[in-house]
Parts: C-alpha cells; sequence; structure tokens
C-alpha cells in the first residue's frame, strides 16, 4: 500500500521496505482467502506495487461481502465519467463487536461501502478507493427512521472513510445470478432476491504514472492513461477481476 509520498513521486527507504513488508503479508493472506472464499481471481501484468493494491482491495471486500445481509437498499450504482467506469458499492454486513466501536456496538449489523474519490497530498490530487464503514448503532438507527438507509449509512463522509488503495482508475461491480444450467447473468434490483455473486473489476496505476497525475482532470481524462477500451496497451495500468459471494449462500 502506498503511505506517502516524497518528492518527484518517490519513496523513502524505510517507507517502501515498510510497504514490502506488509504487501508481502497481504499476499499471503489474500491468496488463502480468495481461493476458497472468491469464485475466481485474475490479473494482467507484473508490477509487484499494483499487485499489492489489487489483492489488499480483494481481501477487504471478500472479508465484508462473505457476511453480506441482502436488503432492498443494496446500493450499486455506476457512472461513466470519461468512459473510466466508477461504482458505488453499499451493503449491510455482520460483523463481531471486536470489528466495531465499543461504544456504538449494539448488535452485528453493520452497513459498508465502497466509492472512488480524490485525495489531495502535498499539492497533488491522488485517486483512490474509499472504504466507508458504519457501525451498529447508526446502522439500527438509519433502518428505524423513516430517512433514505443508502443516504444515512452509504453517503460518503471524509471524517469517518478511508482509502483502502491508491492509485485507483477504475472500480466497476457488475452483480450476477446463476441460472438453472449454472451459467452467470445480470441480476435485476427487486427486494427480495439477492444476486449470487459480484463481478468486481479494479484498474490500477503504477506509482510512475499517478506520478504524472496531478489533478482531477488528469485523473478523468489524461494521455498518460489512454483509452479504457485500450487498457492491455497501457504497461502503467493493470487491472483485476474477481468474482466474490454475496453472503453465505451456497450457490
Amino acid at each position: 500500500m502506498i503511505a506517502s509520498r516524497s518528492t518527484q513521486g518517490g519513496f523513502t527507504l524505510v517507507e517502501l521496505m515498510f510497504s514490502m513488508a506488509i504487501g508481502s503479508i497481504v499476499l499471503l493472506l489474500a491468496a488463502g482467502m480468495l481461493g476458497t472464499s472468491g469464485e475466481s481471481y485474475s490479473r494482467v501484468g507484473n508490477n509487484v506495487a499494483s499487485e499489492r493494491e489489487g489483492r489488499a482491495v480483494f481481501t477487504t471486500l471478500q472479508q465484508d461481502l462473505s457476511a453480506a445481509v441482502f436488503q432492498k437498499d443494496l446500493l450499486i450504482q455506476t457512472e461513466n465519467p470519461e468512459a473510466w467506469t466508477k461504482t458505488k458499492l453499499g451493503f449491510l454486513t455482520s460483523l463481531p463487536e471486536a470489528s466495531q466501536d465499543s461504544a456504538d456496538f449494539v448488535g452485528d449489523l453493520c452497513a459498508v461501502s465502497y466509492y472512488i474519490a480524490d485525495i489531495s497530498h502535498n499539492g497533488k490530487v491522488v485517486r483512490c478507493l474509499m472504504r466507508g464503514f458504519r457501525n451498529s448503532r447508526q446502522t439500527f438507527s438509519a433502518l428505524r427512521s423513516d430517512n433514505s438507509v443508502q443516504d444515512q449509512l452509504f453517503a460518503p463522509q471524509g471524517t469517518l472513510d478511508e482509502p483502502i488503495a491508491f492509485g485507483v482508475v477504475s472500480f466497476k461491480v457488475i452483480p450476477r445470478v446463476r441460472t438453472n444450467t449454472g451459467a452467470l447473468t445480470d441480476w435485476q434490483p427487486n427486494p427480495t432476491t439477492p444476486p449470487d455473486l459480484l463481478e468486481i473489476t479494479l484498474t490500477v496505476a503504477s506509482r510512475s504514472l499517478m506520478s504524472r497525475l496531478n489533478s482531477t482532470n488528469d485523473w478523468n481524462s489524461s494521455p498518460f492513461l489512454g483509452q479504457s477500451s485500450k487498457i492491455s496497451e497501457n504497461k502503467d495500468l493493470e487491472t483485476f477481476k474477481a468474482f466474490i459471494r454475496f453472503g453465505n449462500s451456497a450457490s
């Protein structure tokens, strides 16, 4: 994970060693978890730093989605600014007391959300995948109120949400269901039946590319990014894809 940046896009030796150590741990954990709980995981390219970002994202998503609780306010909202897909994902999940703030623990039902946001650092803009987390007290309060659950639980809150990956160019989520023959097809939103799987695609920029993207406009549309339809031709971009089960369904 990228913790900070020194001048000219470089990193200090201590930062780099710390990043590599944490990345190695994440890789080992993720490899085991995705092999048993995720449907599949694939990547293109060989950039080690981007690999750590991708593994960290899918490990966290798998943990949240493995205990997902379906409700009618499931949020999967996709937009395409300048052809780079940005999906907002929000759902309820069951987490133990140890994963929550003790002062706000009233049960195991919590809310999590994922979305792309730009963070300013040392005069530069870095595009990040954010994770929002709401404790059980906030979750139950939202469910009991007459106001929109999505607005209360899944709306970005900069003071509470944290980045889980840096240099994220695109985050795309497609809900899927299995047919009677076992094939996957698009899930049609409804209040009673959850998706079986989420097809998640993540595109991450290399550190060298990140150093050339200085503003939100650069991240939206830059000659260094190229075209979204030709990601495989850009050596500074890597794409990761995973199929992760929604909840504990045996399907």
